[in-house]
């Protein structure tokens, strides 16, 4: 398959998209010996391991620098000599919460800012997921970060959520941790165009990703996914893309990974406030809408029972009374419930492909999520009461 300048996948090359005619002329030319290179020698390919394994561990480890943490590497001396000037940087991030107003005036207020400086450090925080607010001390840096903190923002309206009352996010880092987080940035986009190349790049990727104890592992990379910012989610979900979903194998390996963590991804999804497109939960839909892939799903790993048991823990159980379902007025839970209904367009995926043939597996596994279905449906039972 070929990547489309939108960053999804095209269907060419795809069997299960087309009836006939598969490949253009120029995918049809790839199809041939596509392990056969002169060019990619063994010695080559295990050299091109080394260094995707390089990038990738470069890139997990400095793109999850944890708020306020110490690198000590980076803290204190350099060569002998204390450096002078600012060392640390207050970062502000992204929560898809608070109104542009809301942020400029905290700006404005807390960091002294021009109110043309405030828009721009605004814009970049929606464009980019965060923005440096100010370069200092330590001391200096975290008393702002404290302050902003602590800086009470009212709610717009009366159907403010519980989110609109919380503080900013922000954190204290040392300047060489953020430009390290720029340049791994900066790495993975181009990482991401060099995977297009070849063939055989994404099988080493693809292998590389699947060592479970490496820190760089698919596993790995859909849970911590939560934690980042905007940019850097991007540009993860960018290079999952293209290295695993080009080639039919990759896409199952990273679809059977999808589901069993699965219910962990939704669940951070939904106590998360980013939109739905900046989360990792969005690839469902690369995945779970490939009839073979969707139908080993649910017979191999369940997903049909997996995606209602979830939508039953996260969105129906706290709400159940008297064996009925009750929603509390609260906004905030309502706005918590809606997250969760990207649970059934997950199901919908899964169940608008019809199978040729039903297996005993694929049987047993449609029969189990039935099972969870009528569940759900029991306790919606005199619902509009």
């Amino acid at each position: 398959m070929s990547t489309s300048g939108g960053g999804g996948c095209c269907d060419c090359g795809d069997d299960e998209a087309w009836k006939k005619d598969q490949y253009c002329e120029l995918h049809l030319a790839n199809r041939k010996n596509p392990l056969e290179s002169k060019i990619l020698t063994d010695a080559v390919l295990e050299r091109v391991e080394i260094c995707f394994g390089a990038i990738l561990a470069f890139c997990v480890s400095y793109l999850e620098i944890e708020p306020n943490a110490s690198l000590q590497c980076l803290d204190g001396n350099v060569e002998g000599g204390q450096v002078d000037g600012a060392q640390y940087c207050t970062v502000l991030y992204n929560d898809e919460s608070h109104t542009f107003d809301q942020v400029i005036q905290t700006l404005t207020k807390i960091a002294k800012c021009r109110p043309k400086d405030a828009m721009e450090i605004v814009a970049a925080i929606d464009r980019e997921g965060r923005a440096v607010v100010k370069c200092d001390t330590f001391e200096e840096c975290n008393k702002l970060k404290v302050s902003i903190e602590n800086q009470m923002i009212l709610p717009t309206s009366l159907l403010s959520t519980a989110r609109n009352n919380q503080s900013l996010r922000t954190s204290v880092l040392h300047v060489g941790a953020v430009a390290c987080q720029q340049f791994a940035l900066q790495l993975l986009g181009w990482f991401q165009e060099f995977l297009v190349r070849h063939y055989l790049f994404r099988k080493t990727f693809s292998e590389l990703v699947q060592r479970k104890q490496e820190t760089f592992c698919i596993r790995h990379i859909l849970e911590y996914d939560v934690k980042l910012w905007k940019t850097a989610r991007t540009c993860w979900h960018r290079l999952l893309i293209s290295g695993m979903l080009m080639e039919y194998d990759n896409k199952m390996i990273l679809a059977q990974e999808f589901s069993r963590r699965y219910a962990t991804i939704v669940e951070d999804f939904i106590s998360d406030d980013h939109d739905h497109a900046f989360s990792i939960v969005s690839l469902s839909v690369q995945l779970f809408t490939v009839p073979s892939i969707a139908h080993h799903l649910i017979a191999h790993e369940g997903i049909f029972d997996k995606l209602l048991h979830t939508f039953y823990h996260v969105a129906i159980e706290k709400f159940i009374r008297n064996k009925t379902l009750h929603f509390s007025k609260n906004i905030a839970s309502l706005t918590f419930f809606k997250r969760a209904n990207y649970i059934l367009y997950d199901l919908r995926y899964l169940l608008s492909l019809k199978p040729d043939v039903l297996s005993n597996d694929l049987r047993n596994g449609f029969l189990e999520g039935c099972r969870a279905l009528m569940r759900v449906l029991n306790v919606m039972q005199a619902w509009s009461r």
